[in-house]
């Protein structure tokens, strides 16, 4: 039950399996209290979002509590428009993977990206709306605000975005290298197929001798 797990205080990795069997006010209710209770631990969430219809459910498990949070992964998630800026997301990450998100757009993707101040990496995979576009309004976004790394892009099955980044690597893309770059995945990736919590190591006081 989440009021066992949240007892667990040297847990590190908690996998939950089988969420599309279960109702969803159930599986919300669970994973919100984990996050409630452990959302300052957590390192790393990845979760697949079949069980749920629209990304809109995501609000309520308010992954802004997670202040520490290093890496998101989100799978098979319909966004139906929606203002990925109202769903409580995290903004503390530096890595965000989006796979099989088949109607996520540039407006939607940038407006994360300007809500996501330490973002250095972001994976997008099966993404097929993405265009070019979004690349040039991310350029303008990182131009006008402090100075940053450069974001990497690493694209896989997300082919009008690839084509056109290749297709203008030498006339534009090379001279914005140290703003953002763009990589194409070859190696398989078998994404998540339920939800996974990975927690920081418990710092742990000294020992006075």
């Amino acid at each position: 039950s989440p009021s066992e797990v949240c007892q667990l205080t040297e847990l590190l990795v908690l996998r939950l399996t089988q969420l599309k069997e279960l109702d969803i006010k159930a599986t919300l209710k669970a994973l919100s209290r984990v996050i409630q209770e452990k959302g300052s631990q957590l390192k790393s969430f990845q979760l697949n979002c079949n069980f749920m219809d629209h990304a809109k459910y995501l609000s309520q498990m308010k992954l802004n509590l997670c202040l520490s949070l290093d890496e998101l992964e989100l799978v098979d998630c319909i966004f139906k428009n929606q203002d990925l800026t109202k769903l409580c997301l995290p903004v503390s990450q530096s890595y965000t993977l989006f796979c099989n998100c088949p109607d996520l757009n540039d407006d939607q993707l940038l407006d994360f990206i300007k809500a996501s101040p330490n973002l250095k990496e972001l994976v997008l995979i099966e993404c097929p709306k993405l265009t070019e576009g979004l690349l040039n309004n991310v350029v303008k976004v990182r131009c006008s605000g402090e100075t940053q790394p450069p974001l990497l892009f690493r694209i896989k099955d997300s082919q009008d975005i690839w084509e056109s980044y290749q297709k203008n690597l030498s006339s534009l893309w090379t001279r914005k290298r140290s703003i953002l770059k763009l990589e194409c995945i070859t190696e398989e990736y078998v994404p998540i197929d339920n939800v996974q919590f990975i927690f920081h190591e418990p710092l742990r006081s000294p020992i006075v001798l």
